[in-house]
Order: C-alpha cells, then sequence, then structure tokens
C-alpha cells in the first residue's frame, strides 16, 4: 500500500530527469512511474482473477503466477503476491479465512 501511494505522490511531481542511487539517469520518469503502476494495477487484476471462493494460499497463487522457482525465490515471490492480494483485502474485493492455522484468501 505504502509503495502504491509512494508512486501516486511521484506521479504528483513536476519531474524531469532523476538520478537514482545506480544506474543512469531516467529520462522519462513518469512514463516508468506510469509502467509501475499498470505492472501493480495488472498484478492485482491477475490474483483477484486466480482467487476462488475456496479460498487459495499465498504459496498456491505464487505457485500459479511464477513457476519454476528455487530457493530464495520462493520468498520473494510468496511474498508480492501477499502484499498484492493484501491490497485486494483493503479493496473489500478478497478476505482472508484462517483453517487449520493457514491463511487462505478467497474472493468476496
Amino acid at each position: 500500500m505504502e509503495y502504491i501511494r509512494s508512486l501516486d505522490v511521484l506521479a504528483s511531481l513536476p519531474l524531469t530527469r532523476v538520478h537514482p542511487g545506480h544506474g543512469e539517469p531516467i529520462e522519462d520518469p513518469h512514463g516508468l512511474i506510469d509502467g509501475m503502476r499498470e505492472h501493480h494495477r495488472a498484478r492485482s487484476e491477475d490474483l483477484a482473477a486466480r482467487l476462488t471462493t475456496d479460498g487459495k494460499t499465498g504459496w498456491q497463487l505464487a505457485n500459479e503466477v511464477f513457476s519454476g522457482l528455487e530457493g530464495f525465490d520462493n520468498f520473494l515471490a510468496v511474498s508480492e503476491v501477499v502484499a498484492h492480494v493484501d491490497l485486494l483485502v483493503r479493496e473489500g474485493r478478497a478476505e482472508p479465512v484462517i483453517r487449520d492455522g493457514v491463511t487462505f484468501y478467497r474472493k468476496i
């Protein structure tokens, strides 16, 4: 949620060129910001479409979205998925349900 709000704040600024902490200057910061916002909207919509009335765990959703991951990348995938699903919960489009100590996310 904070990340999305940060992108919204950045989008409201009159930026023309941005010098990041590493890499080349960003010549089209608004284009990059818009692309990042769209990516996150699309990911959230994709996850919303994958939810069922029975629910799925963050692990199950991550394996649907990111196949073939190994090691620490699994943790990163689950973290990203749960962050997006948490936004869906805040928007009233999903709800967490705990069964046997495991959190499942289901569509509303």
